[in-house]
């Protein structure tokens, strides 16, 4: 039964392989082409009798095995030695979990044995310039609110109120802040704020 070597491909058009499990145990494997016709589909492709044994499996050897994403080629990340095991040979991100590790088998090694970490010194002595702060962070800048202590916030939304009070006259603040102020405060509060500011 002498049938030419053709890829099979389904009717959408991908490659058509049969499972790992399948061709480890079948001796030959005859691709089907499922656009054509078939006469007989007793064997689904699959056949035990084979006269291309040497020939297919000279053929597997020489054929590396392929990607499932062929053409990505990703470089093999370089992972320091520090945070390898020695005696297990895992691989560890970073001195946290290193040093877990350690803690869950101290017969591996000891948290000593790691590198210290990195210390703000080291970042200062880094930078050329001295006015830019080291710790800044990268990205997307923002501004200085960013880092200000609700307490701050507070104090700045306060100086800007009496800076707006300042500026109206009693009808507009009573006309915009009497509700407000009526319902932040008991009427109690507000007769001891009164008979306090003599009013």
């Amino acid at each position: 039964d002498d049938r030419k070597k053709i890829v099979a491909r389904t009717r959408s058009g991908r490659l058509s392989r049969p499972p790992k499990h399948m061709v480890q145990h079948y001796k030959h494997l005859h691709p089907v082409d499922f656009m054509q016709p078939d006469l007989d589909d007793s064997d689904g492709g699959y056949s035990d009798y084979n006269t291309n044994s040497l020939l297919a499996n000279a053929q597997e050897a020489e054929e590396p095995q392929k990607e499932l994403l062929t053409g990505l080629e990703l470089p093999k990340r370089k992972v320091s030695t520090h945070f390898r095991c020695s005696t297990c040979n895992k691989i560890y991100l970073g001195r946290a979990r290193m040093a877990k590790h350690f803690e869950l088998f101290p017969d591996h090694g000891s948290i000593e044995l790691l590198p210290p970490e990195p210390c703000a010194e080291n970042e200062v002595k880094k930078s050329p310039n001295p006015s830019v702060d080291p710790f800044k962070r990268k990205g997307k800048k923002r501004g200085p609110w960013a880092y200000v202590t609700p307490e701050a916030k507070s104090e700045r939304r306060q100086t800007k109120l009496r800076e707006a009070i300042s500026v109206c006259d009693s009808e507009e603040i009573s006309k915009i802040a009497a509700m407000p102020v009526l319902n932040a405060q008991s009427l109690y509060d507000l007769m001891a704020l009164k008979s306090d500011n003599n009013v």
